[in-house]
């Protein structure tokens, strides 16, 4: 929000460098946000500068997030998912993505990096911690996947991939 705000405030002043900029860092950080995003294209419209690398960005989130609600895991969606991962690698939602494509396609030594990046930023992020500990329990590193598993369970009191993964390391 903080860099919408302040992507706002540049484009009152005219200042559409400045403003593009901003809005590239709040939808890097929110690729849901509609409003800097609108903000964007409209800056971007008046700066007279190139193309926001950010838009392809939010396309092929838009595009990857279709396959996988057509429950598209295909050796195709993989490679959407690692080019996307690769250009625009501070984007969490698609290295979350990425990682847990990689593991369902029974890759986790290749899921781990993509999991570990999401969840030293977004330690709250259970699905990303849950994914990572099955990456780790599926490489044989037990004590990480115990550790995740449990910090999961600490958020998540509840949550199954939690409990069963405890469990299957004999652990409650």
């Amino acid at each position: 929000g903080h860099w919408h705000n302040l992507a706002y405030l540049l484009a009152l002043q005219n200042r559409w460098p400045q403003a593009v900029a901003a809005y590239s860092q709040a939808l890097s950080l929110d690729p849901k946000m509609a409003e800097s995003e609108r903000g964007l294209r409209t800056a971007w419209a008046r700066s007279g500068l190139p193309r926001p690398p950010i838009l392809e960005g939010l396309e092929g989130l838009r595009e990857l997030d279709a396959r996988l609600e057509r429950k598209d895991y295909s050796p195709g969606t993989v490679a959407l998912a690692l080019r996307l991962a690769a250009q625009f690698p501070e984007l969490p939602k698609i290295r979350f993505l990425t990682g847990s494509l990689l593991l369902a396609g029974g890759r986790p030594a290749d899921a781990i990096a993509h999991l570990e990046w999401v969840a030293a930023r977004e330690p709250r992020h259970v699905a990303a911690l849950a994914n990572l500990a099955n990456a780790y329990l599926a490489i044989g590193r037990k004590a990480e996947a115990a550790a995740k598993f449990q910090a999961v369970r600490q958020l998540d009191a509840g949550n199954a991939a939690a409990r069963q993964g405890l469990t299957s390391l004999g652990l409650k």
